[in-house]
């Protein structure tokens, strides 16, 4: 009983802290949308972007309120959850090779060390825009294994309970393992940077230097 209490109270904390996030972000939304999404210079990256945020506020709205026709069968909600996942992927992945595409960072080259993404006096870098499409790439593939095996165990269950369960499950969550972990094979074909390299003594001198310079 207590736990369960304590299950709820949580729930409830989490709630309040996404209707928090969510209020945040609208407003922040609403203050820069004619800089983010109105402007002509790369605009099938602000189409990409717009598209990818608009899909998550979608999904976080959702949680917050759920619909009134979701429906009762867990298939039908795992199909949803899937369906959700692979089209956040999708767009997430869209939105870093229109970026790639459509800003000329080609020729930019930062301080050896920095990182566009996390340094205040660095460019983001082409580059960088590609590698993060590899990793918008992963979670998608992470994602739909999570869900697959998510299927899977409950299929597995099912048979188990009916007695005709074949020992088979072992073998399905080795295969699903290598899969989810393959795409690091490809991992040296996009660009690599050493996110860790932006803290060293070197990188921090380097941009007290460029903050002095400015």
């Amino acid at each position: 009983m207590i736990t369960m209490v304590q299950n709820i109270k949580l729930e409830s904390l989490a709630q309040r802290g996404l209707n928090l996030f969510f209020s945040l972000l609208l407003l922040c939304l609403l203050k820069h949308i004619p800089h983010l999404f109105l402007k002509w210079e790369g605009y099938s990256h602000r189409l990409a972007g717009a598209c990818h945020l608009s899909w998550l506020l979608f999904g976080i709205s959702f949680l917050l309120s759920p619909s009134p026709l979701a429906p009762s069968s867990t298939t039908s909600w795992m199909y949803q959850c899937v369906m959700y996942d692979i089209i956040l992927g999708v767009l997430g992945t869209l939105t870093t090779l229109t970026a790639a595409r459509d800003f000329p960072h080609r020729r930019i080259t930062n301080a050896p060390g920095q990182s566009g993404t996390l340094s205040h006096v660095a460019i983001v870098t082409q580059n960088e825009m590609i590698e993060h499409s590899f990793y918008q790439g992963l979670n998608l593939v992470q994602a739909l294994y999570l869900h697959g095996m998510s299927w899977w165990n409950i299929h597995r269950g099912e048979k188990e309970s009916s007695g005709s369960g074949s020992g088979s499950g072992m073998i399905m969550n080795v295969m699903a393992l290598w899969v989810v972990t393959s795409p690091w094979l490809i991992r040296k074909k996009f660009p690599v940077h050493s996110f860790s390299a932006n803290w060293t003594k070197e990188t921090q001198d380097a941009m007290k230097h460029s903050q002095q310079q400015s």
